[in-house]
């Protein structure tokens, strides 16, 4: 007998799970290509302009929320002192937070995430994505944002290891910096994406 799709309920749910899944793998290609050009020396060309902060951030927060969800997650977003505008490249900042997103739920062993936002001094914007996972060792903290660095535990997810290495390049290309440190207090790992607000020095 032929075999149909249920509800339109669960119809809506089978094409949301197709789309989610043709948007993580077109990630996976983006970085893939991404690094193949870096590896030739080309730079990556992302374009910044400017953009609402609120209107950023809403965007932000969809894309990460749906992913921790669908991964059976909580995702806690909290904001502080922001710019009423940013000059970024929209959809690399993007690309550069669903990474973090997916770095934690494969790999810390924590589905329990914080997303915090918050301006700088000098008008720019800081992502925090905590997790309460396993953390990062002290040692590995620089290496892990090198193009195919992996930690290696018992239950270690597959992974490309290059989504950090372009989190730090969508960094760079604004101006700023990606680093992971030790959270005040408990377990885990907090990784900074930090986007300068003017445009990247020379």
């Amino acid at each position: 007998r032929e075999q149909r799709v249920g509800d339109a309920g669960e119809q809506r749910r089978y094409h949301e799970l197709i789309r989610r899944e043709a948007e993580r793998l077109r990630g996976l290609v983006e970085d893939v290509l991404d690094m193949a050009r870096l590896e030739r020396g080309e730079p990556l060309t992302w374009q910044r302009t400017p953009v609402a902060t609120r209107t950023l951030l809403e965007s932000l927060e969809t894309a990460a929320r749906e992913r921790v969800i669908a991964a059976g997650g909580a995702l806690d977003v909290t904001t502080s002192a922001l710019p009423e505008s940013v000059s970024v490249d929209a959809e690399a900042v993007r690309r550069a937070l669903l990474n973090l997103v997916e770095n934690a739920l494969l790999h810390s062993g924590s589905s329990e995430l914080e997303l915090d936002v918050a301006g700088d001094d000098a008008g720019g914007l800081v992502l925090r994505l905590r997790d309460h996972g396993r953390g990062v060792p002290a040692e590995a903290r620089e290496r892990i944002f090198e193009p195919f660095a992996r930690l290696e535990h018992a239950d270690a997810a597959p992974g490309t290891g290059l989504g950090l290495a372009i989190v730090r390049e969508v960094a760079l290309a604004h101006g700023g910096s990606a680093r992971v440190r030790a959270p005040t207090s408990g377990p885990g790992a907090v990784f900074e994406l930090h986007l300068g607000a003017g445009e990247p020095s020379a």
